[in-house]
């Protein structure tokens, strides 16, 4: 500021006049060149977020999700599987949100998508998961695309159930739309694959490249978490 007034009474002009100029001058500057070295030789550099990363898993919640096939429960399986995708996806991606969906005869937000540095809060949310009666695939993509609908980049949908659809319109409409804006991921767990309806959950998953469908059959806890591991870790890397 002194060195600018000093200069406007050397030119003659007044201190407001060339401290206008002044600043003018380096705004177009700095237009013209952003990572250009300012008056003051401190580099000014554009600011870039990396590409955002979501993920929403989206739970079975009815009752048969209590069968203890998988010890302690089916449920309790899931939701060891989703913490597990989460603390993976904090690994390979810091600044990715993971959002949790449940579902029944009704769906409802768990958590909203959440930053991985909140992972405590998220993992309580996972572990308070009731059931509710009747299983509504539809209403649980719903929820999901709620959730997705304000964002931005590179987003996965991870649809586990242990039955078939049972209650309200099909799903297939709400998936197509979610496959445009995202990967749809269907996991069937339970004691065979004959307790879902594979037909349908090949029909709303997502395409791979070579036209298979993101559909998995997983018959045990164990196997279940490292899918959701891969899953978390593919979404980062696609």
């Amino acid at each position: 500021m002194q060195n600018a007034i000093g200069q406007s009474m050397q030119t003659g002009r007044s201190p407001v006049l060339h401290l206008a100029m002044t600043l003018l001058d380096r705004l177009a500057r700095f237009m013209a060149d952003p990572l250009a070295v300012n008056p003051d030789n401190k580099t000014v550099r554009p600011h870039h977020d990396s590409t955002s990363i979501n993920a929403v898993l989206v739970i079975d919640a009815s009752p048969s999700m209590l069968e203890t096939d998988w010890p302690p429960s089916r449920l309790e399986a899931a939701q060891k599987a989703a913490l597990q995708y989460a603390q993976r996806l904090h690994m390979e991606s810091p600044t990715a949100h993971v959002g949790v969906v449940a579902y029944g005869s009704r769906a409802w937000t768990v958590a909203k998508l959440t930053a991985n540095h909140h992972s405590s809060r998220l993992a309580d949310q996972i572990q308070d998961i009731p059931t509710d009666s009747g299983t509504n695939i539809t209403a649980g993509l719903k929820q999901a695309e709620s959730l997705l609908r304000r964002v931005t980049g590179r987003s996965q949908v991870v649809l586990l159930t242990d039955g078939g659809h049972n209650y309200g319109p099909k799903p297939n409409r709400i998936a197509s739309r979610l496959r445009s804006v995202s990967t749809l991921e269907t996991v069937g767990i339970g004691g065979s694959p004959a307790d879902v309806d594979e037909t349908l959950l090949n029909e709303i998953a997502s395409a791979r490249p070579d036209g298979s469908k993101r559909y998995r059959w997983i018959g045990d806890g164990e196997e279940l978490i490292k899918h959701f591991e891969c899953l978390a870790e593919g979404l980062v890397k696609a």
